[in-house]
């Protein structure tokens, strides 16, 4: 059972959310690219899985949003 349900006006701000973050993970890979220091390296490979991780809650939090709206549309 779900029990946050998204407000329709929340969802294009999270989906942009999710579109910032993957800007953000392409700019730190890139970064990444041109860092010999490994410990310089492996900080930013810690933010990159970071912003993995929210990448995939707001996901998931679209998902279960999209799974409450059609929950909803069926019960009319």
């Amino acid at each position: 059972m779900v029990f946050a349900i998204v407000a329709p006006p929340l969802v294009s701000k999270i989906e942009r959310i999710i579109d910032l973050d993957l800007e953000v993970l392409k700019s730190l890979a890139e970064l990444a690219e041109d860092i010999n220091d490994p410990v310089l390296r492996n900080l930013i490979a810690n933010m990159v899985g970071e912003e993995n991780g929210n990448v995939r809650f707001f996901t998931l939090l679209l998902l279960l949003a999209n799974g409450n709206n059609n929950t909803n549309k069926d019960r009319r």
